[in-house]
Parts: structure tokens; C-alpha cells; sequence
């Protein structure tokens, strides 16, 4: 569940996210601005950033805005073609394996999965959350998800022989689901909740500070190559 405080600091960590993703898939074309004069219009034309309507979704998936749900469960949206999902899922991507979930953002394409996995791949290396990123084909995933609860083929064969009873086995399954859920348990006393709340805002403004310097690392080397090239 979002607060109130940390829904305000949505907004910051998305906009660093998607500055650090305009300066290292559009680097070059700032340098292309600055031959044609520094034109924001050209500028517009060159820059690979988010529309509007992007950023707006996920806001709204995020929890920003009025009458939106304050959980991140539950969310269905439909996006048509052309309308930019690979952006929408690599800005969630970076944005939920920056909060410390393992996120799986799967596809009915292989290869559109590896397209849309490789435009933020250098986003995910910079911020250090590649590893908590995956992107597959629904059927890998459907299969990733039963190889962890066991091999399959031993516990049916064990189930149908009677050495593993069906209780047994959902307690298996549940354990090894539970084991490997990002969510935490939140205690139900107001004091637990509290202390909760303020760890939980620290957290994503250090997340804010990280993001900060990252893309002011970014920037500055991106500027210093600049002025070699053109002073």
C-alpha cells in the first residue's frame, strides 16, 4: 500500500528513470542539437523520450492520481498497438526492481520480448537491477513457475505410487511461492505501521539520490564529450 509521502515521490524517481534512459539511447543526439543551433523543436525530433500518455499510464499504475487503487496488485490495462507498451514496461520494470521487486514482464513473442527487454537493458545495468528483471514468453514463464515448485514429473510419479500425499504437495507449492514473494507482511499495530511508513520513505529517497547521481554522471560525461568536441 502507497502513502500519501511516498506517492510524491513517484513522480521524481520516474522522471530519473526515463532522463537516465534519454541520455543513453539518444546520447549522440544532443550533440546534433548543438549543431543545429540548440532548437527545442529540433530537439523534439532527435531526443528518444516518452509521450505524455506514457508517463500518465503509469502514473495511474503507480497509484498518482484521483481515484486510483493505493496497491500496485491488480492492475489491467490495455494499450493498443503502436502506443509504446515496450516504453511503459521497461519504465514499470526499472521503477519496481528499484523498490526491490523481482519483476517477470512476459510476451506471447520471443523475439518482441528480447526487443523490448534490449531498449532498456543499459537502464537496468546502470541502476544495478538486471538481475531482478527478466523478460520471457508466456510459456517460459508458465514453465519457470512449475520447475519452481519442484520436478514435476517426480511428484506426480510419487502422488500417483501414494508416497506424497496431495496435502504434502500444496504445502510444497505454497512454500516455495511464498519463499520467493517480494511482498513483505506488515504487522497490524499502528507503531509496527509508523516505523514501516518512514523506513519505507527513506528508502525510495535514497532510491531518489541514487537515481539523482546516476543520471548527473551520466550528463556530466555526456557534456565533457561534448565540449571536447565542440570547444
Amino acid at each position: 500500500m502507497w502513502t500519501k509521502e511516498e506517492k510524491k515521490h513517484i513522480p521524481v524517481l520516474l522522471a530519473g528513470v526515463f532522463s537516465l534512459f534519454t541520455i543513453l539511447k539518444s546520447g549522440a543526439s544532443f550533440n546534433r542539437i548543438e549543431e543545429a543551433g540548440g532548437s527545442s523543436t529540433f530537439g523534439d525530433q532527435l531526443l528518444m523520450k516518452p509521450h505524455n500518455i506514457q508517463v500518465l499510464t503509469l502514473l495511474y499504475m503507480f497509484g498518482c492520481g484521483k481515484g486510483t487503487q493505493s496497491s500496485l496488485e491488480s492492475q489491467l490495462m490495455q494499450i493498443r498497438t503502436g502506443e509504446g507498451k515496450s516504453m511503459i514496461l521497461g519504465a514499470a520494470a526499472a521503477m519496481l526492481a528499484l523498490l526491490g521487486f523481482r519483476v517477470r514482464t512476459v510476451c506471447y513473442s520471443e523475439y518482441l520480448s528480447s526487443r523490448d527487454f534490449h531498449l532498456f537493458e543499459e537502464v537496468f545495468q546502470k541502476f544495478g537491477v538486471l538481475d531482478l528483471v527478466k523478460y520471457s514468453k508466456i510459456t517460459t514463464f508458465a514453465e519457470d513457475s512449475t520447475a519452481s515448485k519442484g520436478n514435476i514429473r517426480d511428484l506426480t510419479e510419487s502422488l500417483l505410487r501414494g508416497d506424497l500425499s496431495s496435502a504434502t504437495f500444496g504445502s510444497a507449492v505454497f512454500d516455495a511461492a511464498t519463499a520467493k514473494s517480494p511482498q513483505r507482511r506488515l504487522r497490524s499495530d499502528s507503531a509496527t505501521k509508523k516505523k514501516k511508513q518512514k523506513t519505507s520513505s527513506s528508502f525510495i529517497s535514497r532510491i531518489g539520490d541514487s537515481i539523482e547521481g546516476i543520471v548527473g554522471q551520466a550528463f556530466d560525461s555526456l557534456k565533457t564529450s561534448a565540449r571536447k568536441k565542440f570547444c
